[in-house]
């Protein structure tokens, strides 16, 4: 999914730089290796947050761990970005809303929509996620390991 990038409905005045952004930042989210979820947490600010699940992963150490830790619990995470909203016309508040699909501990497949809310900063002429909102309905997953647990 997350090499569909293109294919996302943006604001007119999102720069390209932006969207090259979002496009490295769904890739690497979508990864499996070391390396990938060490870049994807670099993808926020020294003290960035992301807050998903009810918890908030605050700094590069723990969004790194979050990501390698969700990866081995649910393998074959991939986006399908649809559509940007924005806050303001500097693009530095984004909401995207995404399909996803992860494979479960079962093998399952949970399929899904899901809405990310970006503040985004500058720092030395790069973009950073300075907090990072994911709203999805944990119904689906709950009811997903529930029945793998049976």
């Amino acid at each position: 999914m997350s090499e569909n990038q293109s294919s996302i409905a943006w604001p007119s005045h999102i720069t390209a730089s932006e969207r090259e952004f979002f496009d490295n930042f769904y890739r690497l989210l979508d990864g499996n290796t070391a390396d990938e979820g060490k870049a994807w947490s670099e993808s926020f600010d020294f003290e960035g947050e992301f807050r998903a699940f009810g918890h908030v992963f605050k700094g590069h150490a723990a969004t790194e761990k979050h990501i390698t830790n969700f990866w081995k619990s649910f393998p074959g995470l991939k986006h399908q970005p649809l559509k940007a909203y924005t806050y303001d016309l500097a693009g530095r508040e984004l909401i995207i809303l995404t399909n996803y699909e992860m494979t479960c501990p079962d093998g399952s497949l949970i399929q899904d929509k899901s809405a990310a809310h970006f503040h985004l900063k500058e720092v030395n002429g790069r973009h950073v996620i300075e907090r990072l909102t994911l709203y999805l309905d944990p119904q689906v997953l709950t009811n997903t390991l529930a029945k793998s647990a049976l």
